[in-house]
């Protein structure tokens, strides 16, 4: 490898701890896998590997509170309120327009689909979702991709 990686090296390294878990309590781990299209694998460059794992640590870092969820590092969208119990509103917080949205079930499977949006907001609406996380993914009118999640009660 270019890279003086090991093409046979594909060994992950997890750490969580230490954690010590009395009866009863829980305690949540996120990972990611972080693929990036576009390279020889297995020995792809580096660099758009870590950038892609950056970005993935920026999303699972986002905290959704009873109001706003704001992404600047992944785009201008604001989704609010979120969690949501009937609708949300997702609104470029940028003069950017929601040009597509798509939105999918944690799992990955997309559940809804908004293809030509062309407007500064977007509302969701709870018909037929159920409650659990989803993540959206928003094309805008100035190139950029905007990514988050939206809580569904």
């Amino acid at each position: 490898c270019s890279e003086s990686i090991a093409s046979t090296d594909v060994r992950m390294l997890m750490s969580s701890g230490p954690t010590t878990l009395q009866p009863g309590a829980v305690n949540e781990i996120s990972f990611a896998v972080v693929w990036v299209g576009n390279q020889a694998y297995p020995c792809p460059e580096i660099q758009p590997t870590v950038l892609a794992g950056q970005q993935a640590a920026q999303f699972s870092l986002l905290q959704t509170t009873n109001e706003t969820e704001v992404l600047p590092q992944t785009g201008a969208l604001t989704a609010s309120p979120n969690p949501m119990e009937e609708k949300a509103v997702l609104r470029s917080s940028s003069q950017a327009l929601i040009n597509s949205l798509e939105l999918a079930s944690i799992e990955g499977k997309q559940v809804r689909s908004f293809p030509q949006v062309d407007a500064l907001e977007l509302t969701i609406v709870k018909s037929g979702l159920p409650s659990g996380i989803y993540v959206y993914r928003a094309s805008l009118s100035d190139g950029s991709i905007a990514t988050g999640k939206l809580v569904v009660k």
